[in-house]
């Protein structure tokens, strides 16, 4: 019979209940998701509080470390319930620096249980019990631990904001469930930006747009293979619908293309006058560093491109 395979933390804390859950979700975003947004609250709660306590104990350790060498001299030697008690908090704080991926103090931990047990990964060397000894470790790892998390900056996203960050919906449900999944990645993509200020929103839904166009042209009837539509400028795409256009609007005989209805032409050439605003006001500019646009700027054209979506999905224009 085969082994079942381990369970992940996620299944885990669906096992133990609400407040595990959150814990471990928490663990998970350090090791794992850097796109994940975590509350202050939880920092403090699951980061900060395991921190202080750990260096508060090795603060202790210390104090005890100086006291001893102080009574008895730096021969002192520690208890095996002392060593005992100082592995537990060495193997506590190995935890935490592995989690928030903190290698120096890492480093200082795997030393500390060389001395403590004797054992290195290539053979076992004398064990080293001396406070004076210890004590200068566990010191080097407070300075190692402090500068370490010094260097693990975070950016604070106000609560309007935070709502942007990982949504699925920018521009509405109906046209992320109709999206290809690279469609998908670029409306995330623009809200990330948008979450933290990034005037390079613009450029991600220029790109959303982009997608849509390159859905578009097949429906109004321009004749190019899908691959060149892909690789084709917004330009040779804007022209050859407008061409397609002016077909229907005057029609040759003998033309091999079917001339499109008056409904379509009205709609089609609504897009068309829709997408070369997109080009002329954003698109041509930011492709070519021209722009600067501020978060009231990236709003304004979200909700453009998302009106503008939102008429392609309505009207069975295949976004995927």
């Amino acid at each position: 019979m085969r082994k079942p395979p381990p369970l992940t933390d996620l299944q885990k804390a669906q096992i133990l209940g609400d407040d595990v859950q959150k814990q471990l979700a928490f663990a998970d975003f350090r090791q794992q998701s850097p796109q994940q947004l975590t509350s202050l609250w939880d920092m403090i709660q699951f980061a900060g509080r395991e921190i202080a306590d750990a260096l508060d104990a090795v603060k202790a350790f210390r104090d005890r470390a100086d006291k001893a060498v102080a009574q008895f001299g730096p021969a002192a030697v520690m208890s095996e319930d002392e060593a005992a008690e100082c592995e537990a908090l060495n193997e506590k704080v190995w935890g935490l620096s592995v989690r928030l991926q903190l290698h120096r103090t890492t480093d200082i931990c795997v030393i500390v249980d060389c001395s403590l047990t004797g054992t290195t990964f290539f053979r076992n060397a004398p064990i080293e019990r001396r406070y004076s000894i210890l004590e200068n470790y566990f010191k080097d790892m407070s300075i190692a631990v402090e500068d370490e998390l010094k260097g693990r900056k975070f950016i604070c996203v106000p609560p309007d904001k935070a709502r942007l960050w990982e949504q699925e919906h920018l521009l509405g449900p109906k046209v992320t469930a109709a999206a290809s999944d690279e469609l998908n990645i670029e409306i995330r993509a623009a809200g990330h930006c948008m979450a933290v200020d990034l005037n390079t929103a613009i450029f991600h839904l220029m790109r959303i747009v982009e997608c849509g166009i390159r859905a578009l042209a097949p429906q109004i009837g321009v004749t190019m293979s899908k691959r060149k539509i892909s690789q084709a400028a917004w330009s040779v795409l804007i022209e050859s619908m407008e061409a397609r256009i002016r077909e229907s609007k005057h029609p040759q005989k003998g033309a091999t293309t079917k001339p499109l209805k008056p409904g379509q032409l009205k709609f089609f050439r609504g897009l068309l006058l829709n997408i070369n605003c997109f080009k002329d006001l954003w698109r041509n500019d930011v492709m070519h560093m021209r722009g600067d646009y501020d978060g009231n700027e990236a709003n304004k054209v979200k909700d453009h491109v998302k009106a503008f979506m939102a008429l392609l999905e309505s009207n069975g224009v295949p976004l995927k």
